[in-house]
């Protein structure tokens, strides 16, 4: 099953289960991955190249990258709202980031990021940070958190 078929299910059983925290949190998610559908889609329609009826338009991997900038977005507000003593609101920020991460697959622990960065920069000639850091996140499949990676990059590098 898709990501993107999990959500939905789930926003059906969130509703049904009167659980309207995890349903709003959901559905909020749902119109920003669909807002990026019909931009994909129009990309798309300007090339001539529409998809087919039923096909999905964005693939687990670009759903994925819009899941990792929605945890970091919640991220940077829990801290913001922490730092404004508004605990309330950092602890939803927290409840919906705990929700989102559930679609993300199980993150690499950071021993197995270091060996990747290793790999990464024996086979890369340009050890230029950002080039290292999107290879490394491109072989990851989202699997790597990129303030993690980035930080092992400079790391090695330096």
């Amino acid at each position: 099953m898709s990501i993107k078929a999990q959500i939905e299910k789930d926003i059906k059983t969130y509703l049904k289960e009167k659980n309207l925290d995890a349903y709003r949190a959901l559905v909020f998610l749902m119109s920003v991955i669909k807002n990026k559908e019909k931009e994909k889609f129009f990309e798309l329609s300007k090339k001539g190249q529409t998809p087919e009826r039923g096909q999905d338009i964005l693939t687990d991997e670009e759903i994925i990258k819009i899941l990792q900038s929605e945890i970091k977005k919640r991220k940077e507000s829990i801290e913001a709202f922490l730092k404004g003593e508004r605990k309330d609101l950092a602890d939803k920020e927290q409840f919906e980031l705990d929700l989102i991460s559930k679609y993300l697959p199980e993150q690499m622990p950071e021993e197995e990021i270091e060996k990747l960065v290793d790999e990464v920069l024996k086979e890369v000639q340009d050890k230029n940070i950002g080039v290292v850091i999107k290879e490394v996140m491109k072989r990851s499949q989202g699997r790597a958190e990129g303030s993690l990676v980035a930080k092992i990059v400079k790391g090695k590098l330096s």
